[in-house]
């Protein structure tokens, strides 16, 4: 991770890496029945991170909200927000090389 991050970023960032990883691998194709319940645990997990992460970043913004401008879209964490626990919903940072992040081309 970046060394110039805050350490509450660093382990938003971490869940994120741990939470796509789950989700990429809950999106493979199962063969047989107790694979394919595995794989929907992994799912499960992997929303269970996203949760996690989002929580996260909401504390680290409270304590400093300067890092909001970081970010790929408007973080706003209340009832109208457009954030999601998954992997298209969560934040990203702006330099991010996800492909889920937003760029000047998609809109906020």
């Amino acid at each position: 991770m970046k060394k110039y991050l805050l350490p509450s970023l660093t382990a938003y960032l971490e869940l994120l890496r741990r939470a796509d990883s789950m989700s990429r691998q809950s999106r493979s194709t199962a063969r047989h029945r107790r694979c394919a319940l595995g794989l929907r645990g992994r799912a499960v997990e992997a929303d269970s991170l996203y949760d996690q992460a989002l929580e996260l970043l909401s504390e680290a913004v409270a304590h400093d909200p300067s890092i909001a401008t970081w970010f790929d879209r408007p973080l706003r964490f209340d009832q109208d927000c457009d954030m999601q626990a998954d992997s298209a919903g969560v934040p990203r940072l702006r330099w991010s090389r996800s492909r889920f992040r937003r760029g000047p081309w998609m809109p906020a």
